[in-house]
């Protein structure tokens, strides 16, 4: 089997740097940001409201806690070595006992927050760790949307999460000491645990959206990473296939039955995320940025771009600078 002509160029990586992977391509344009980590334990019992608007996890380690997730009608219960991650921070309530009163998290965090220990509550009968996050809200809408309000792993103390543990208690040491760049390591840590949930959900649920489910499969994934590397290429259903070790019939089937779309599809998808990202976080010139995805019209790319965005191009940009400000 001989290599495409359109792979020939792709870049390899350097020794000792891991080969990127299209869910690492994928999660790029989400840009994630971990914002706050710190360990709960209120006294037994609490009831205590998280508002909306703020992605977050609560990960369960001595104790049971039930989440009432709004939106959702049944109560979600966590024992040790159980998580909740709510990707679209949605507001929801954290219950243990029989309180007589609903608190909301930030005036008991005005109360009971020991910043020392970087520890919320007192108690001795209920902990968990509680992770906020922060996504580009240009670029996260297509694939974070997807998501479900809540997604929960329950098989942590049998099939821990690689570091997980590791993770939190370097967190939470530099948010006690508060040294120069405490927060930019808080916020790669919690990036790394971030990219562990969702990988390891996807693993297992059969509801996974279809971008996560494809990342994950050897064959498309092998596609999607040569896509990504090169996405102003001319690529062919055939050198795709070939890429996939699969039948042209056999390979086109496949990726739409796993991305409801056609591979050519994707591949315009891609570009013009890839372009808006570029649009919002660099100062390139446009015509650059069209030629870089594979167009060689402007005009042809500023069609295809307000179709898929509803903006221009120079529109785009001017709107992603305003939010930056």
């Amino acid at each position: 089997m001989h290599t495409p002509d359109s792979l020939k160029e792709t870049t390899l990586p350097r020794p000792g740097q891991p080969e990127r992977d299209p869910l690492s391509d994928l999660l790029d344009l989400v840009r994630i940001r971990g914002e706050m980590a710190l360990t709960c334990t209120p006294e037994v019992p609490f009831a205590l409201s998280f508002p909306a608007n703020t992605a977050c996890m609560h990960a369960v380690t001595r104790g049971t806690v039930t989440v009432h997730v709004e939106g959702v009608e049944a109560p979600i219960e966590l024992n040790p070595g159980e998580l909740v991650l709510l990707p679209h921070g949605t507001a929801h309530v954290m219950k243990a006992g029989h309180a007589r009163t609903i608190v909301g998290i930030d005036e008991a965090l005005q109360t009971s927050f020991d910043r020392r220990r970087v520890v919320f509550g007192d108690g001795t009968s209920t902990t968990w760790f509680w992770g906020s996050f922060t996504f580009d809200d240009a670029m996260s809408r297509r694939l974070l949307d997807t998501l479900p309000t809540a997604i929960t792993l329950r098989d942590l103390n049998e099939r821990p999460l690689e570091w997980f543990q590791l993770c939190w208690e370097i967190m939470v040491d530099e948010s006690r000491r508060r040294l120069p760049g405490g927060s930019v390591m808080v916020s790669r840590l919690l990036d790394i645990v971030f990219v562990k949930i969702i990988r390891r959900w996807a693993e297992q649920d059969a509801a996974a959206p279809h971008w996560l489910t494809a990342a994950l499969d050897p064959r498309i994934a092998k596609v999607l990473s040569a896509i990504h590397a090169a996405p102003a290429r001319p690529w062919q259903v055939a050198d795709l296939a070939e890429i996939a070790g699969m039948s042209r019939s056999s390979f086109a089937a496949h990726f739409e039955s796993l991305l409801e779309q056609s591979p050519g599809a994707y591949l315009t998808a891609w570009r013009l995320d890839k372009a808006s990202e570029r649009l919002g976080n660099t100062s390139k010139p446009i015509r650059w940025i069209a030629e870089d995805v594979g167009y060689e019209s402007d005009a042809a790319f500023s069609r295809a771009f307000r179709e898929r965005f509803g903006l221009s191009p120079s529109q785009w940009r001017k709107q992603a600078s305003a939010t930056k400000l």
